[in-house]
């Protein structure tokens, strides 16, 4: 199990540079006009441009996320099932994690605009947080299922999931504004350099690592009876 987990570290550092490139390069993905950038006093349209320009971007930034993390989970959180469905997995993660990743994005600009900012925001944050990264736990959960047995790994694999997923976000929301300032609420991806780098490292390794931790102990849960029952060898 140590090795399985270290060799999953090792993906999980590549992905998450991987991410954090892309993110450091490109983003924001779409950019408002010149005009609206440079003006002193935004209109009513240009404010709106500017809100239109970041919501594309973070979909794309979580879109990116999501289908790292799923493609992961897909590819490297079953503890031993052959390469065919680790491809299998890893391409039902790329999908799915897509689609959960676009859908994370919307519930944090919807979950902005429909809870009011309080004066104490830890659980403003947690509860945020909680559900932008569900959609994208429940996504990996899927993706490794299927990379093995899917009717009987898919509840241990969506147990692990979620676990990681509160987990990270829990870790997220105490270390934000430790090693970078607190965000502004209306930023759906972080804007300070550690609060994103905190966000994709701690997603990225503790959903897909939650996710072969429970199918691990599950597969020695199973093998357990059966090597108790085996005869003993001549």
């Amino acid at each position: 199990m140590i090795k399985r987990i270290a060799f999953f570290l090792v993906l999980t550092a590549v992905a998450t540079l991987g991410v954090w490139m892309i993110v450091r390069e490109y983003y924001p993905f779409v950019l408002a006009s010149e005009e609206t950038l440079t003006a002193e006093f935004f209109s009513e349209a240009q404010s709106a441009e500017f809100r239109d320009a970041a919501y594309k971007s973070d979909i794309i930034v979580f879109g990116i996320l999501g289908l790292t993390i799923a493609t992961l989970a897909g590819g490297a959180s079953q503890p031993a099932v052959s390469l065919g469905k680790r491809m299998l997995g890893s391409a039902s993660g790329l999908v799915l994690g897509l689609l959960a990743g676009v859908g994370a994005a919307c519930l944090g600009y919807w979950f902005d605009s429909h809870v009011q900012f309080p004066r104490d925001p830890m659980l403003y944050w947690v509860g945020r947080w909680s559900l932008m990264l569900l959609p994208i736990a429940i996504a990996s959960g899927f993706a490794a299922s299927i990379a093995g047995d899917f009717r009987k790994d898919l509840a241990e694999s969506l147990v692990g999931a979620i676990m990681g997923a509160a987990t990270a976000t829990i870790i997220y929301c105490l270390l934000s504004g430790v090693v970078a300032p607190i965000e502004h609420h209306v930023q759906v991806f972080p804007g300070f350099t550690g609060n994103r780098l905190l966000i994709i490292s701690l997603s990225t390794m503790l959903i897909g690592g939650g996710i072969l931790v429970q199918l691990t102990r599950k597969s020695r849960r199973t093998a357990g009876p059966e090597s108790a029952e085996s005869p003993p060898a001549n």
